[in-house]
């Protein structure tokens, strides 16, 4: 995932987002990053990186996360120099 992935989505979220990003924000930018990747494993990822339960990333959307957090561990996640992440189990 390239940082500005990221950037681009709290620039449209506003100027009063307050650094903060909707989970359907978050997954939007994991599926351009690599489209391939099971949704199964995108929920995954995505708990992770937001520290919400597994459930909670599975059947909400509109939830807000804290950008800042999201970005630096994606970021840190990362294992393909395409900019890709990892498939995980």
């Amino acid at each position: 995932m390239r940082q500005h992935e990221l950037r681009v989505e709290e620039r449209r979220a506003g100027p009063d987002n307050n650094g903060m990003l909707s989970l359907d924000s978050v997954r939007r930018v994991i599926r351009r990053c690599d489209p391939s990747r099971p949704t199964a494993a995108v929920n995954v990822l995505m708990a992770e990186c937001t520290a919400l339960p597994l459930d909670r990333v599975e059947t909400e959307t509109a939830t807000l996360v804290n950008a800042h957090g999201v970005r630096t561990k994606l970021v840190s996640m990362l294992i393909k120099p395409a900019g890709k992440l990892p498939v995980l189990p």
